[in-house]
């Protein structure tokens, strides 16, 4: 519970442009999720955090994000919920815009290769 309220606090921080406000809740939120083990709401984390770098202007490194959440929810057989799957979509719009096709489907690639640890690594470390 505490999570997921830290992870509407992180979306609402980034809703007002604070992004570095925005990534220490989703930080939080995500150290939450991890200690329980909960890989349906790590799936939902790097969407999350996709997002926020979507809105910060790091299209590549959001996209890398958005596939590994793609590949984990695929890998879980889970469906993200419909907040979730907005933020998918906003971050993925966003991202394609910046990038364009070529630079976008190329990031895919390489967040879809990416260990999951590496890509909650990667978002953790853009967090600071």
């Amino acid at each position: 519970m505490q999570a997921r309220a830290l992870g509407q606090l992180g979306m609402s921080a980034s809703n007002e442009g604070r992004i570095g406000d925005a990534m220490a809740l989703l930080s939080e939120s995500h150290d939450i999720d991890r200690e329980v083990g909960a890989p349906s709401e790590i799936a939902i984390d790097l969407v999350r955090f996709a997002r926020v770098l979507a809105q910060a202007d790091r299209a590549e490194a959001a996209v890398w994000l958005l596939a590994r959440a793609q590949g984990l929810r695929e890998e879980l057989g889970i469906e993200l919920p419909s907040d979730a799957r907005k933020h998918f979509e906003d971050a993925e719009a966003r991202a394609r815009g910046d990038l364009g096709e070529a630079k976008f489907a190329d990031a895919w690639r390489r967040g879809a290769s990416l260990a999951l640890e590496d890509a909650i690594a990667f978002a953790l470390d853009s967090s600071n």
